[in-house]
C-alpha cells in the first residue's frame, strides 16, 4: 500500500462501537457444548472381546467418539445417544454389562 492510503496512527485507538469478535471471544461463543457421555462397565477378558464392543459402538447411530480399555473394563461412548440403547446394544452381544457407577 501506498503510505498516503494509509490509516492515520492515532486513529487506530478509536475503535468503532460494533467491533468484530476477537478470536478467543468467537470460539467461547461458537464453541458447542461437549457431548453428553456414557460410561459402561463391560467384562471383556481378550482383544476380540474389545474389538466386538468397538464393532457394536461403530454401528450406532449419534456417536462421536469413543474409547474402550480392556485393562479396566471401561467403555465411554460420547455422542448423542441413549444410554440404555447403549446398554442393550452391547449387552446382546452376551457380556455382562452395566453403567459404571
Amino acid at each position: 500500500m501506498y503510505p498516503h492510503t494509509l490509516p492515520h496512527p492515532r486513529s487506530l485507538f478509536f475503535l468503532p462501537v460494533c467491533r468484530p469478535l476477537t478470536r478467543f471471544a468467537l470460539a467461547f461463543v461458537i464453541s458447542p457444548r461437549p457431548p453428553p457421555k456414557v460410561t459402561l462397565r463391560v467384562a471383556m477378558t481378550c482383544g476380540g472381546c474389545s474389538g466386538a464392543v468397538e464393532r457394536i459402538i461403530k454401528k450406532m447411530e449419534g456417536v462421536e467418539d469413543y474409547s474402550v480399555s480392556l485393562e479396566t473394563q471401561k467403555v465411554v461412548v460420547k455422542g448423542n445417544v441413549d444410554p440404555q440403547k447403549v446398554l442393550e446394544a452391547i449387552a446382546k452381544s452376551g457380556k455382562k454389562t452395566e453403567l459404571w457407577q
